[in-house]
Formats: C-alpha cells, structure tokens, sequence
C-alpha cells in the first residue's frame, strides 16, 4: 500500500429481492483509519485501523432524531459515552453515564462533540458477542471531518450519504456490513459469498489497492 490508497476505499450498497442482490446506492469513496484495514485477528485497540471482517449493524446513534428510519435510534446527549477503557467491565459498550463515572477518564469516548463527527452514527458490531477485551472498540460509521480525512478507525464519509444509509436499513432485512481488501468471489460456491448470501441488507467496504 502507498499514499492515500491506503486509507480511502467505495462502499456499495446492496439489498436482496429473491435470490438477486440489487445496488441501492450509488457506490462512494469513504474514509478508513490512519493505519488502513486490519484483519481482525491482528487488530488491537488503539491501533488506528479499520478491521476487516463481516460484522452486524444492530443500531444507530445522533444528536436528534430528525430522518426516517426504520433502525434502533438513539439520541445522545453529553452523558452518553463508548467505553474504550480495556480495564472496564462495559468495554466497548454505549453507556449513558448519569453518575459521572466514565467521563472523568480520558480513555472513553464522549459521542455529544462539539464539532458534527457523530450528529449522524451508524454502530459496526466489532468485537461483540463476545467482546474481547484490547481487541479495539468504537467503530461506526459516521460524518466525515473533510474529504479525504482519515479516522482513528472508523469509516467516514459525507453526511448526507451517512443519512442515506440510516434511511436505507432494516433492522428485519439482518443488516451486516462486509469490510475487505478484496471484492467477495462471484461464485456461488465460494465460502464468504455462501455467507454473505444469508443477509437481506449488506454494505461492502471495498479497500482500493
């Protein structure tokens, strides 16, 4: 890998009708972690990668709930937090922190900022059920900082394509997104496409090499 190769991928879309798979929205480049993609076996936290692997999205996150969406919502505010603390029984989970426990240690993450990264959030289920402790927390997709910026790990990209997307899933349709350095094999035969197969609703992140 060299030069922005490394950190910009395109994201596809698709959802199945039948046995066909249908692209729902345009395919876009996105922005992935200042260390590039990492499989999941090699992915520690605070690496700065994007792990590679086949994940669930089981919710998403925003600072109001002003779009559609069929998807589980919820609207932080300045006690919501993602535990990245290694050492805490609740790693890698949203908390909302009414005590104030979590928001004196600089190793959580506040998902109220200031600036518009999390106004719109969609949760990548990395490294849960179970969740490892170390193996890295906090990815999501979610509103870019500026074209071309790349992320402590997430994938980012602009707003109103991250509210396409919310718009877009169903949480019935299984929705699961697939990140790799490689497009999935064609054939039907092919161990990732017969497992890919079993989602109504997917997102591919494709790495450009």
């Amino acid at each position: 890998h060299n030069g922005k190769s490394y950190y910009k991928a395109t994201l596809h879309a698709f959802e199945k009708n039948g046995r066909r798979w249908k692209n729902v929205i345009e395919p876009f480049k996105v922005n992935l972690g200042i260390s590039g993609i990492q499989p999941e076996e090699l992915k520690k936290e605070g690496d700065l990668a994007t792990p590679s692997g086949l994940y669930p999205i089981p919710y998403v996150f925003g600072y109001s709930k002003d779009i559609d969406t069929k998807m589980d919502f919820v609207v932080v505010n300045s006690n919501h937090f993602w535990v990245c603390d290694t050492a805490s029984e609740q790693y890698n989970k949203m908390i909302e922190d009414v005590n104030g426990i979590y928001k004196s240690n600089p190793r959580n993450e506040r998902l109220r900022r200031q600036d518009q990264l999390y106004k719109y959030a969609i949760v990548i289920g990395y490294n849960q059920n179970p969740t490892i402790k170390g193996k890295g927390s906090a990815i999501y997709m979610h509103v870019e900082r500026a074209t071309n910026h790349r992320t402590a790990g997430c994938i980012s990209f602009s707003e109103k394509k991250v509210k396409a997307l919310i718009q877009w899933l169903d949480p019935e349709m299984t929705p699961h997104i697939y990140m790799s350095e490689k497009r999935p094999a064609a054939k039907s035969h092919d161990t990732t496409e017969r497992t890919l197969n079993q989602y109504r609703e997917l997102t591919i992140i494709e790495v450009l090499q």
